[in-house]
């Protein structure tokens, strides 16, 4: 990794929670996970989009909501007005903090880059399709086409975050349709 502080879009701000300064949060890696890198000795920096600009922000706690989301509450972040300035802000985390461990969901995955095992690009992941027992990522081409290909462990060759690229071994036939 050439930049040891390489961010990585993890997920949005909500609507604020309360008048405290907590905010509904949203994000595509496993909040459980989250939870651990929060309550760790070194203090957990999360960075928020203001226009533009990534700026940190100190994780005083972060607490569980539902399925969807959790509750954050900001260092400095003390009430509804300031909590309701950060809404819709875009949440990144460094690179490095993201081990083996972190889980995402798939939605994590919107906006990548997918080569085929030649490194020729197939298209865009546009959506995720988990209604099935299969999940299948909806690939956009540059013409506009649409292609289901399946998510398995047996088809990614790799997944580069920082890049936004996933390598897929595409099965034959299955983009010729």
């Amino acid at each position: 990794m050439d930049n040891p502080h390489q961010l990585i879009p993890i997920g949005h701000i909500g609507r604020p929670h309360g008048i405290k300064g907590e905010l509904n949060t949203y994000s595509t890696v496993e909040k459980e996970y989250l939870f651990e890198l929060s309550q760790g000795e070194a203090p957990l920096f999360l960075f928020l989009s203001i226009d533009g600009l990534a700026v940190p922000f100190r994780v005083e706690y972060l607490r569980d909501k539902d399925k969807e989301s959790f509750i954050a509450k900001f260092t400095r972040i003390n009430n509804k007005s300031e909590a309701e300035s950060l809404t819709n802000a875009t949440i990144s985390i460094e690179e490095s903090l993201l081990s083996e461990e972190a889980s995402f969901s798939m939605l994590f995955f919107i906006g990548f880059t997918v080569t085929d095992e030649r490194e020729h690009i197939v298209g865009v992941v546009t959506g995720v399709d988990d209604t099935t027992s299969n999940i299948l990522f909806t690939i956009r081409n540059e013409e506009g086409k649409e292609y289901l290909i399946p998510v398995a462990d047996e088809l990614i060759t790799y997944v580069d975050a920082a890049s936004k690229k996933i390598g897929i071994t595409i099965p034959e036939g299955l983009i010729d349709l």
